[in-house]
């Protein structure tokens, strides 16, 4: 544009007037070897501005092809993508494992817990959580009324459960109560990594890692939430004691093996999402196939003590016609077998 801008200024033949006018002198001053060399000069300008114009236009030209081929690529890409879906069962996403990849998994771990990451994290932390103060303090105070009245909340479940099964006191209402009592008293835990969550989300930073924290506190959130709520149904006098008359030996059984799982399998789950969706090969092809694993047997190991320790347990809180105890083995296959083959 600029190049045209000049030729238009200085019309051919019109190179002495334009030159008279811009410096004040006549031609006619000049000798006859300076008006001479004027005149190559400025042929030579022209002709200069003439080749950086049309190369732009040749540029304009070559990157108008250039998106149209990349818009053909894309479309193809997507096209293939699809055709693919319709046509794979199974496509593997990583490579398969292989003697270097304890390797990877180690590359992997250290480039996910690096200095650098965990410093950029936290500044990211503080800086959207003091541009977002109010909805800090809102979510803290929330969580903090929470916390005091939890133990109202547990007498409460407490007082409840001794009207189930008494005609005059009982009610369809007593539980529903309870389950919404309970996922109260379990919610300050999740309600803080939710909100976690969200500061990192609402992160205008392009960092992979950042986004991925900010995925991870919410999906860690729902994980912890129905988990902890399962531990409070679970107590004594609670919803699947007094109001579904769950045995004592199989409650127990569930709250041992709900302490190691909550922390354990959170903790891995956290770490397939914040490292699921990175570029870099020692992370997804390493540490974080390995977080998977982990987390799958996790599963099995859990459905298993559950359902399989207490077999004799299972056969008498459940009716030997009835659809929980008919369905056993495929229950049982379900909760152990799908996270192996997972793994």
């Amino acid at each position: 544009l600029w190049a045209q801008e000049q030729l238009r200024e200085y019309p051919i033949g019109q190179e002495r007037a334009a030159w008279e006018s811009a410096v004040g002198l006549e031609m006619s001053q000049l000798s006859s070897r300076e008006a001479a060399i004027f005149d190559v000069l400025y042929a030579t300008r022209r002709d200069l501005l003439t080749e950086m114009s049309d190369a732009a236009f040749a540029s304009v030209a070559e990157h108008d092809d250039l998106q149209t081929l990349q818009l053909d690529l894309l479309k193809n890409t997507e096209d293939l993508r699809g055709l693919l879906d319709q046509k794979l069962l199974w496509l593997p996403s990583v490579a398969a494992i292989d003697g270097n990849w304890p390797l990877r998994v180690y590359r992997g771990a250290l480039d996910t817990f690096s200095l650098e990451k965990l410093r950029r994290a936290f500044g990211v932390m503080m800086g959207e959580g003091r541009q977002y103060f109010p909805l800090v303090l809102l979510f803290t105070a929330f969580i903090g009324a929470l916390l005091m009245l939890r133990k109202k909340m547990r007498l409460e479940i407490g007082q409840t459960a001794k009207s189930v099964g008494r005609v005059q006191k009982d009610s369809y209402w007593h539980t529903p109560k309870v389950i919404a009592l309970c996922g109260l008293i379990a919610l300050p835990v999740p309600l803080y990594l939710f909100l976690m969550g969200i500061l990192f989300k609402s992160s205008e930073s392009g960092d992979f890692f950042i986004q991925s924290l900010g995925q991870t506190g919410v999906e860690l959130a729902g994980f912890t939430w129905f988990f902890l709520t399962w531990r409070e149904w679970n107590r004594e006098g609670s919803l699947l004691g007094a109001h579904f008359s769950l045995p004592a030996s199989i409650r127990k059984r569930i709250g041992r093996q709900l302490r190691w799982f909550i922390p354990f399998a959170g903790t891995s789950i956290a770490l397939v999402t914040v490292t699921q969706n990175s570029r870099e090969p020692d992370i997804y092809e390493g540490f974080s196939l390995l977080a998977f694993i982990v987390t799958a047997i996790a599963l099995s190991v859990f459905g298993g003590k559950i359902l399989w320790a207490k077999r004799e347990a299972f056969k008498k809180a459940f009716a030997e016609q009835g659809v929980m105890w008919r369905y056993r083995k495929l229950i049982l296959a379900l909760a152990i077998g799908l996270p192996l083959l997972s793994a």
